[in-house]
């Protein structure tokens, strides 16, 4: 009988802990001011079960503020400065721990410097180097009022992210799809208020060239000698150009500036207004009109292809390889 009792001796503390359940971590709060509203009381009402003890974390902003450990089951907090509060639980038996944790604002009318500050409201208006198209430039212009520090967050079309602290930041866009944009403006007390901007970029399939301004070309043939031979229509060239699939198939033939000097560049031909594909390859050549005796002579022959082009620019610079044949387009585009 003795070693009977003996060994339940032995073997009850075992039973016990083995059949303890884990603990659950729960509690409530109530918060209350003074008369003045210069400091908060926080009453914590601990709800947890299965549990012998516990620990209180309080963070501020998530900086920690202040921590109460293994002291009272149903803490008494007085806070004096505004802010945003995260109350932290662990509770424990000899088994287990868990957590809970509650998530509240104390906002404060203290005098003098202690005057909590006025609530911030983010604001913010987004600007793009390359219109809807990809790649672009997006500019943040930061309009928020009664905030001191932000943060930026977008995230691109393949659900990465890319954040900033700037005030007015600046992100590269390479992705088609839509991007989310999310700013979070702080006050001093680290209040925040936050806005949310969506905007798609696609890629282009067409553009139409608006203008063509030519600014350099070599004013004599291969020979040295000048275009225009003076006898009929003047000494000097009257330019057109024309616009050729690589095939050689003509698609647009502009009008003629006549006897067009050095010193007469640059030369613009207005309200081209031609659509051309996008990743596309063509012939843009500039001829010397001479008339119905003498066949045009071709001035340049230039290969543009169109896939050099940054998409959602406004202009493109072509230049030859020699740097003698200089012109620029105006482009206006086409999504997909």
């Amino acid at each position: 009988m003795k070693k009977i009792i003996i060994l339940l001796i032995i073997i009850f503390p075992f039973l016990v802990t083995s059949c303890k359940k884990k603990p659950v971590a729960a509690f409530s709060y109530e918060i209350s001011y003074n008369n003045d509203n210069s400091e908060a009381i926080v009453l914590v009402k601990n709800n947890s079960v299965n549990a012998d003890h516990y620990t209180w974390n309080l963070f501020k902003n998530d900086d920690e503020y202040f921590h109460l450990q293994f002291c009272d089951e149903n803490p008494r907090i007085a806070l004096n400065k505004s802010g945003q509060y995260r109350l932290e639980l662990k509770a424990f038996n000899s088994k287990d721990e868990a957590k809970a944790q509650e998530i509240f604002t104390v906002l404060l009318s203290n005098s003098g410097s202690d005057d909590p500050a006025a609530p911030p409201t983010a604001s913010f208006n987004i600007n793009s180097s390359n219109g809807s198209f990809a790649p672009t430039t997006i500019n943040c212009t930061n309009t928020s009022s009664n905030a001191t520090h932000y943060l930026w967050t977008l995230t691109k079309p393949d659900y990465t992210s890319q954040t900033s602290t700037e005030e007015n930041p600046s992100f590269v866009c390479s992705q088609t799809g839509t991007y989310t944009l999310i700013l979070i403006a702080y006050n001093s007390d680290e209040l925040s208020s936050s806005l949310t901007q969506s905007f798609t970029l696609s890629e282009p399939s067409k553009f139409t060239l608006s203008y063509l301004k030519l600014t350099k070309i070599p004013m004599t043939d291969g020979g040295g000698d000048t275009w225009d031979t003076g006898l009929l229509s003047g000494a000097d060239p009257d330019i057109y150009f024309k616009i050729l699939t690589y095939g050689g198939e003509e698609l647009y033939t502009a009008s003629t500036k006549e006897n067009i000097a050095g010193t007469d560049f640059p030369i613009t031909w207005y309200s081209v207004n031609y659509l051309l594909d996008y990743n596309e390859k063509y012939y843009i050549k500039f001829y010397d009109e001479d008339g119905s005796l003498d066949p045009d002579d071709i001035m340049a022959n230039c290969i543009f292809e169109s896939y050099n082009i940054q998409p959602g620019s406004t202009s493109y610079t072509w230049t030859s390889s020699d740097g003698a044949t200089v012109f620029t387009v105006g482009l206006t585009w086409q999504a997909k």
